[in-house]
């Protein structure tokens, strides 16, 4: 089998589980990803706990919903589709006429046929999701209202998997796994970057690597709220992956500025992939990176998507199943996460060796009679170069950046890198 294949064999399995933020079907989720991961690490955080401005919720058990009408025909029922339920649903058991019940009822017109994702996690409200097909079929009646359901002070889970490198400095791929049922925005990334965690396991690496598995926005801040200031010490580039198991061209959301290796690299692997993509402006932000490159967090983060959230019709919907993604198109999309790991691997990146301006003349590098020599001139033309090098030598530029930034041509940014090097006055970050 393909590893195309083998993704898509894990998402079928995982497709049906009912997952939430916190509760049985998360854990189930993450004991599938530790059947391919085995050294997958889970962190637990207390129901109530604060963390930043946010609160960790409780967790939320359905045990079964249905609406029935008088004849005892069901109309819908949580084990077709926990999508029917209003994430984190109160218990509800009512009779209720037609008029009543629609007020709790969820559906999309420019959709007919499908059912909507739609929660209420920090609000006290119950409801129904249904087809607005359905929902227009419906006759006047008295309706069986049940939701079985409860909140408990539990736990809210994240998960992570951590390959050790040569160099403590490390890359992230994040993403999240708390959505129930929906394929190309919730599952296709989560299986991806399992496979990928597993293949890169048996490799020897230079830098490290971390794989995030996350509950949406609470369980990002969780993990970074836990982990900061290693996070600022050690990552120097992280991705989001979300929405990236279709055939769609990518897109990219930057970083704040845009100016990150995180950005030089995810541009540099889809060039160097001669694949067609959009960069969005920062504004489309909607998944995760909203909490990495938060100004009071600000890790270098991008978001890589294929169809982008809010855009493709399917998305938050039912419609969002197995039939808009194929073992060839995750395996494209595994590909470029591959291509992007080794493009980040073959490149050195440049920190200075010192506080301030190196002293050159020290070394010989320049030159320091008082009259004007073609010889005092090049040796001075020499050491402005190498001082102009090592101002963009601050570990945040990619070596095509450097190509960009410096007045020079390849070659001889290439000759200023090796006497640098020889010289001690710039060194690579993963050393």
């Amino acid at each position: 089998m393909s590893v195309g294949s083998d993704i898509y064999s894990w998402i079928k399995q995982s497709l049906p589980i009912k997952r939430t933020l916190a509760g049985p079907g998360y854990d189930e989720t993450l004991n599938l990803i530790r059947k391919e991961i085995p050294n997958l690490i889970i962190h637990e955080y207390k129901s109530g706990t604060q963390i930043f401005d946010w609160t960790v919720p409780p967790e939320w058990h359905l045990e079964h919903a249905y609406i029935k009408n008088s004849s005892g025909e069901t109309i819908v029922d949580s084990d077709d589709s926990s999508l029917h339920v209003l994430g984190y649903s109160e218990p509800v058991n009512k009779i209720l006429s037609l008029e009543e019940l629609s007020k709790n009822i969820f559906t999309l017109e420019n959709l007919p046929d499908a059912i909507p994702y739609v929660a209420s996690f920090y609000d006290s409200n119950w409801g129904f999701c249904m087809s607005d097909k359905q929902f227009k079929s419906l006759k006047e009646d008295q309706y069986e209202v049940v939701i079985k359901a409860k909140k408990n002070q539990g736990v809210l889970k994240t998960a992570e998997f951590y390959k050790k490198g040569k160099s403590k400095k490390e890359i992230i791929f994040s993403t999240y796994l708390c959505h129930p049922e929906m394929v190309n925005n919730e599952l296709a990334a989560p299986a991806i970057l399992t496979f990928m965690a597993k293949l890169l396991a048996e490799k020897e690496t230079k830098y490290s690597y971390r794989f995030l598995f996350n509950v949406e926005t609470i369980g990002t801040l969780c993990y970074i709220n836990k982990n900061l200031k290693s996070l600022r010490e050690n990552v120097i580039a992280g991705f989001v992956l979300t929405c990236f198991g279709d055939d769609a061209n990518p897109n990219i959301i930057p970083s704040r500025y845009g100016n990150s290796l995180a950005d030089s690299f995810a541009h540099e692997t889809l060039d160097k992939l001669n694949i067609d993509y959009t960069t969005r402006s920062y504004f489309e932000k909607g998944s995760e990176e909203r909490q990495y490159t938060h100004p009071n967090i600000d890790l270098p983060f991008v978001t890589i998507t294929r169809s982008l959230f809010r855009e493709y019709k399917e998305y938050h919907t039912s419609l969002d199943n197995l039939d808009i993604v194929s073992p060839e198109s995750l395996e494209s999309s595994f590909n470029i996460v591959d291509s992007l790991i080794k493009h980040i691997e073959d490149q050195p990146i440049f920190v200075s060796s010192t506080i301030g301006e190196p002293f050159l003349s020290k070394r010989n590098l320049y030159a320091e009679i008082s009259f004007i020599t073609k010889s005092s001139e090049l040796r001075e033309e020499l050491s402005t170069k190498i001082v102009n090098l090592n101002a963009f030598c601050d570990g945040k530029n990619s070596l095509k950046d450097l190509y960009t930034h410096l007045p020079y041509g390849k070659e001889e940014v290439d000759d200023l890198i090796k006497i640098s090097l020889k010289h001690k006055l710039i060194r690579e970050i993963s050393d």
